[in-house]
């Protein structure tokens, strides 16, 4: 899968905009934010947004849900994956591709963005904006 590099004013969404700036404001001269030095009041009003997952292993490195926020999971489908690695929970028809943005912000150490066209748990179509920060 090819990755392009773009500016930060490319995130369509308004809350992935502020979550990025959020990002870059917290780097303190780091590759990647100390997390644990983010209050998370700062992040309480997108928590329903938001999944937090562990980077395990290396090759290929997996995802463990630790957070899977209430509309992600709607939107998917998806019950409570807490506790349940990415990969468990993706579809196999659309794995590779799904978990190919994830790899490549482990990679890089860099935010990536995707769109995807998806069908709610309605069918009806929807936009479906990922920003993954490491």
């Amino acid at each position: 899968m090819h990755f392009a590099t773009a500016r930060p004013d490319a995130i369509r969404a308004i809350n992935q905009r502020w979550l990025l700036q959020f990002w870059m404001r917290h780097l303190d001269g780091a590759p990647v934010p100390r997390w644990q030095t983010v209050k998370p009041d700062a992040l309480a009003s997108l928590a329903d947004h938001l999944s937090f997952l562990d980077v395990t292993g290396d090759r290929p490195p997996r995802f463990l849900i630790r957070y899977h926020g209430h509309l992600i999971a709607q939107a998917s489908g998806a019950t409570d994956c807490r506790g349940r690695y990415l990969d468990e929970v993706i579809p196999a028809a659309r794995r590779d591709d799904a978990l190919a943005p994830y790899a490549q912000a482990v990679r890089t150490g860099a935010p990536a963005y995707t769109i995807h066209d998806l069908a709610d748990p309605a069918g009806r179509p929807i936009q479906f904006e990922r920003l993954l920060l490491p």
